[in-house]
């Protein structure tokens, strides 16, 4: 069976953490556990 194609639309955040700033958001967190889960996974956002 072949992978799913998972699309995540929204906004891209910042988050600040003591370890320094990272991409965030829900779009974008879903997207890349998506992906680490063997699904082929891109993010649209503006």
């Amino acid at each position: 069976m072949e992978p799913h194609l998972i699309l995540g639309i929204g906004e891209l955040l910042w988050d600040v953490l003591p370890e320094g700033p990272r991409l965030g958001g829900a779009p974008a967190n879903f997207t890349v556990m998506a992906g680490r889960l063997g699904s082929h996974a891109a993010i649209l956002s503006r």
